[in-house]
């Protein structure tokens, strides 16, 4: 099998930790049989209807809260959305969720027009691809955004290849994915930092909208170690202080971002519930960029910083 690369930094010697890191991305292509509206950010909307949906295909009628199953991780919507509550590190309270849901772009979604949303699988969590797969055709009866506007499943597919992975027409699951491997990106002495989803990042317990190269690649390190640690069964074990310490050295040249305010129904809570962060673009400049390319080529796949699970943190690397 075919896993993400190793991070090279040349005080450590390499990692090879291409066999251990694993993940996968998928499309999903749908047909709105309704009209469909949705708010200026869906990620909320497809979350909670995909929520929803998993439990109806996962959890049998007696169990009646997920966070105490007795099924536990054989149970995929306990895996994907109670697991990373237990057995954390010391200090941590929380894994990040196996998965990633990228919503679609489109606010107003016309009855038999075509529009789509990805999502990407951690880990083990790939084994739990089937149960997904049930949960999405689910999805489509249910319903979403305003209205509840009905769709169809037209089919899933593999990133980046397009190769089918389930067609609902046959029933047929045709493949598990691919493995991801992201593109190095070469890098030179500036880059571009596009945050093209709202970045939430906290420094000191604060929001950080305008977030330190240093502050950006902590929050990467730790996304990528807890990640390989929870859902791969492997410690990474980055020699965080020297990372840092190289990071510090690269400057903001300038930024163009704003503050923005999602907001989302809460279940747990039966609240309304404001999410913050940051959109726009910095550009970073350095003489040590080159040594963070692929670190930064992961990160652009599998999101940066808080509640990627509603699509949060997507970035993209601008080289000039």
């Amino acid at each position: 099998m075919l896993f993400v690369p190793m991070v090279l930094f040349p005080w450590r010697k390499p990692m090879n930790i291409s066999d251990k890191f694993r993940f996968r991305a998928y499309r999903v292509n749908l047909v709105a049989a309704d009209d469909i509206s949705l708010p200026p950010y869906s990620g909320s909307a497809i979350r909670g209807l995909f929520g929803h949906a998993l439990r109806l295909v996962s959890c049998p009628p007696q169990c009646k809260d997920p966070a105490k199953c007795i099924i536990g991780n054989a149970c995929p919507y306990f895996f994907i959305f109670e697991s990373q509550r237990h057995d954390t590190p010391a200090g941590l309270k929380n894994y990040p969720h196996p998965i990633v849901l990228e919503p679609p772009t489109q606010t107003r979604i016309k009855k038999g027009e075509s529009f789509s949303f990805n999502f990407i699988l951690f880990g083990k969590s790939i084994m739990f691809l089937p149960h997904i797969v049930y949960a999405i055709c689910c999805m489509g009866e249910l319903g979403l955004g305003k209205g509840r506007g009905k769709f169809k499943l037209e089919k899933i597919e593999s990133i980046p290849s397009g190769k089918l992975v389930y067609n609902p027409e046959s029933g047929e699951l045709l493949s598990n994915g691919e493995d991801i491997i992201p593109t190095k990106k070469e890098l030179g002495n500036r880059l571009t930092v596009e945050f093209v989803t709202p970045l939430r990042l906290k420094n000191k317990g604060q929001y950080d909208y305008q977030p330190s190269f240093q502050s950006l690649i902590r929050s990467i390190l730790r996304r990528v170690t807890l990640l390989a640690k929870g859902y791969c069964d492997y410690n990474l074990n980055f020699d965080f202080k020297n990372i840092l310490k190289s990071a510090e050295n690269i400057e903001i040249e300038k930024s163009y971002i704003r503050k923005v305010t999602v907001n989302r129904y809460s279940g747990r809570q039966k609240r309304k519930v404001p999410f913050y962060g940051a959109l726009g673009k910095i550009t970073y400049s350095g003489e040590n960029l080159k040594m963070f390319s692929e670190l930064l080529s992961v990160a652009e796949w599998i999101h940066v910083g808080g509640a990627t699970i509603f699509g949060f943190g997507k970035i993209k690397l601008h080289i000039k």
